[in-house]
């Protein structure tokens, strides 16, 4: 008996066939049904095939968000071919860097080129050559410890976390979702977008700025939309929400920093949806976690309840399993969790310990499962009583200021006897506040080791191409006198 073929072509073909004229997907350059998405996937492997694509050779996409990067993973998935899809917008080399790292057979950085590989190519459909659990996509992490690492990710796990996805925003064939967040990063490419195509849904691609995103809901009808904290927050500030068409929206999801209490007030009452936070990260194909509904509130700064093909854990100092409301780091099982970092045994050697991957998060379980994100074990803050502070809980206070949009805080000067708090915040549009104001703020709602010794207001925060704070060059600017 051979080994039981499993690739995520199949789930495309399968829609091709039951629901060809059913749109699939829509960006800048138009819709294109199920039958026509497949057709050009066929032609994608044809030529991919043609130029010596092998199974297990890398093809790279330096490309901006649209259609193409699906077709190239649907298109790996039919070869067994690794997709690797690149940042637009990081320095060269971070992308020099990568390109090294994961040897790609053929680069493709532009619209033209992509489009001329298919100008000639067949619109046969290959045989799959590709099994569940063969590399698929190599999506690499935010660097934030150095160097970005490459996370490979299979057929199985990608297609278990569609199935979670799918299963936690209960996603189905009538929905028309909304992505935004950029698809070399996995909260972009496999977060909302591609569980809703397996589901035989709509995907709708836009630009990342409020107006965008309220013109294509409107215009489409969308049902399901994911936006960062960050776009939300703008999404909820912008005037043309006041009158803009938005009752199509059932879900409003989003993921990483939790919004505020009154941003969420004020999306729920405009958008009268259900709306949803999540964790997951680079290592474990997305979410690994949901929090929805009136639990945002009850349980604010709370990430949710493990997703159906996940095990959660907290294992506490002395390398066990930690008891209730205990604090440790998050180690998580599963299907969706990578094969390993790309090229480098060691460093998968030390991510997991007795099949469980430890993701070098600080997080509590409580009684029902729900699980409290406390940040990063390495930004952990010493309090002058020699206990821990976790940045994310004087986050979560400065966030709920109605001046704050972003906050993030940091230790800015180690010491034995206790570390120096500093906070970075951006204010919101047309909000003012002063740097005092908040001090005093912080005063009122934080116990006197937590408040910010230093706080810096600022225009942006710096960030790396995943979109995440780059806390090293926050210290670099302080140091060179630039943070005020």
């Amino acid at each position: 008996m051979g080994v039981h073929t499993v690739d995520l072509s199949g789930i495309l073909a399968y829609h091709a066939k039951i629901q060809p004229r059913r749109q699939a997907f829509v960006d800048a350059n138009g819709g294109f049904d199920f039958e026509a998405l497949q057709r050009r996937v066929n032609r994608l492997s044809g030529a991919l095939l043609a130029t010596g694509i092998r199974k297990g050779d890398r093809l790279a996409l330096r490309l901006r968000n649209s259609r193409r990067h699906f077709e190239a993973l649907f298109a790996c998935a039919r070869l067994g071919a690794v997709l690797v899809p690149l940042p637009t917008e990081a320095p060269s080399d971070d992308i020099d860097a990568i390109r090294r790292d994961c040897a790609p057979a053929l680069v493709i950085e532009s619209e033209e080129a992509y489009e001329a590989h298919l100008a000639s190519a067949s619109e046969t459909e290959l045989a799959p050559l590709a099994h569940s659990d063969d590399a698929l996509l190599i999506m690499h992490t935010s660097g934030t410890t150095g160097r970005p690492k490459g996370a490979v990710l299979t057929h199985g796990n990608i297609i278990y976390t569609s199935f979670n996805q799918i299963t936690g925003w209960r996603l189905t064939a009538s929905d028309r979702a909304l992505v935004v967040a950029p698809f070399h990063h996995a909260g972009g490419l496999l977060a909302l977008g591609l569980p809703c195509l397996c589901s035989g849904g709509s995907v709708y691609v836009t630009a990342a700025t409020p107006r965008c995103v309220l013109e294509t809901i409107e215009r489409e009808c969308i049902t399901a939309v994911f936006l960062p904290p960050r776009l939300w927050s703008r999404v909820a500030d912008d005037a043309a929400l006041s009158t803009a068409r938005v009752q199509s929206v059932r879900l409003g999801a989003s993921g990483g920093d939790p919004l505020p209490r009154y941003i969420l007030e004020r999306l729920t009452i405009s958008f009268a949806a259900e709306f949803t936070d999540a964790y997951g990260m680079t290592e474990t194909s997305s979410c690994l976690t949901l929090q929805r509904g009136d639990k945002l509130f009850r349980r604010h700064g709370y990430a949710g309840m493990a997703l159906p093909y996940v095990r959660l854990k907290i294992i506490n100092t002395d390398g066990g399993e930690a008891k209730p409301n205990e604090t440790g780091e998050i180690a998580v099982a599963g299907p969706t969790v990578m094969r390993g970092y790309w090229q480098r045994p060691e460093e998968t050697k030390a991510a997991f310990r007795g099949g469980w991957f430890r993701t070098g998060d600080l997080g509590r379980l409580d009684d029902e499962g729900y699980l409290q994100i406390l940040g990063r074990a390495t930004d952990v803050i010493v309090s002058a009583g020699g206990g821990s502070i976790f940045p994310s809980e004087i986050e979560l206070v400065l966030r709920e200021h109605p001046a704050v949009e972003e906050a993030v805080v940091i230790a800015i000067q180690r010491s034995v006897v206790a570390d120096t708090i500093g906070a970075w915040v951006v204010l919101r549009e047309r909000v003012d506040s002063t740097a005092s104001e908040l001090t005093a703020y912080c005063a009122k709602v934080l116990a006197k080791e937590k408040r910010p010794r230093e706080i810096f207001i600022c225009k942006t925060l710096p960030r790396n191409p995943n979109g995440k704070v780059d806390k090293a060059k926050l210290k670099e600017a302080l140091v060179a006198g630039q943070s005020r």
